[in-house]
């Protein structure tokens, strides 16, 4: 990682705090209210800073507002932990961590992509591809909440000196009790393995299944109103809350599209409720900016901002809901 004076920093406009803890200031796009665009500050080798062009199209940038509401997102989790917790280590996790969320987007991406094949095909050997991209879902799942384990494990050996387990099923597993006792963790931290561990947990038998004793989606349905898998199908049964009565075709059919907006949508609210626990655990750094907060922008985030209305009906259709 190249070095900056700080004199040379002192003149972003984002940057408000330069720290002297172990921290960086990692450098991103922001929008320039003067030059009408967004530019990025790059060193240049001599410990002075440049800029460029750069509107962001898959990364993160500083703002004081979402600047396109169609594919921006905030996530508190990411604006805190690249801000307040800004060491090394944590932003790379990060940056990890926002491609496995661009590939939860991109998985939307597909579905609506492969179900309007289908509708002009009727090729009903479209669901192969569909199960293909189920498999691949729950594997980047597994990879995200790996990286929040680095994420915790890292901030609380830098706030004990204490070492936690390097995986994520590892800690979810364990007893209030043994995380209390073993590990010494705040009880913010405890109740978020154990508030977490539930779900996690399905997830983890999912994609494990999938990954190591050869199970797959076996019956995936081609249907007008999109993909789909029967109510009674085992591979989902601890998850059947997500598909309401009214929402359960008369075939038995239930939506795909509505299972894994659902699972996003609690993947996205896991890693906000961490950035609090964070803040509760571990000690509040100040922010490298106190005018600008940090968003992540996608091709397919329009899908992230949707789940909601996906969850709602389910059955979606672009261009016809």
């Amino acid at each position: 990682m190249r070095q900056v004076s700080k004199e040379e920093l002192q003149n972003i406009p984002y940057v408000d705090n330069i720290p002297s803890d172990g921290r960086v200031v990692h450098l991103a796009p922001y929008f320039d209210e003067d030059k009408k665009g967004f530019i990025m500050h790059v060193p240049t080798g001599d410990n002075k800073l440049t800029w460029i062009w750069a509107e962001p199209g898959k990364s993160y940038y500083y703002g004081k507002s979402k600047f396109d509401e169609r594919n921006d997102i905030y996530l508190n989790f990411i604006n805190v932990l690249m801000q307040n917790y800004s060491y090394d280590t944590i932003i790379r996790t990060i940056e990890d961590i926002i491609e496995d969320i661009f590939n939860c987007s991109a998985f939307f991406e597909k579905y609506f992509i492969l179900h309007a094949h289908y509708l002009e095909t009727k090729d009903l050997f479209v669901s192969s591809l569909i199960a293909t991209e189920i498999e691949c879902f729950f594997g980047n799942i597994r990879s995200l909440y790996d990286l929040l384990q680095i994420i915790i494990k890292s901030l609380w050996e830098i706030e004990t000196k204490n070492q936690l387990k390097p995986s994520f099923a590892s800690m979810a597993k364990k007893s209030k009790e043994d995380l209390k006792t073993k590990y010494n963790l705040t009880d913010s931290l405890i109740d978020y393995y154990n508030d977490t561990a539930k779900l996690f947990l399905i997830f983890r038998e999912i994609r494990d299944k999938i990954y190591h004793n050869g199970l797959s989606v076996k019956y995936i349905f081609c249907d007008d109103d999109g993909f789909a898998v029967d109510k009674n199908d085992p591979t989902f049964s601890k998850l059947s809350h997500v598909w309401p009565k009214e929402k359960v075709k008369n075939n038995g059919l239930v939506s795909l599209l509505a299972l894994f907006s659902y699972i996003t949508k609690e993947i996205i609210d896991n890693l906000d409720d961490l950035s609090s626990v964070l803040v509760e655990s571990i000690t509040l750094k100040p922010p490298i900016s106190t005018t600008h907060k940090i968003f992540i922008r996608g091709p397919y985030f329009n899908h992230l901002n949707r789940l909601d209305e996906y969850l709602d009906e389910q059955w979606y259709i672009p261009n016809k809901n």
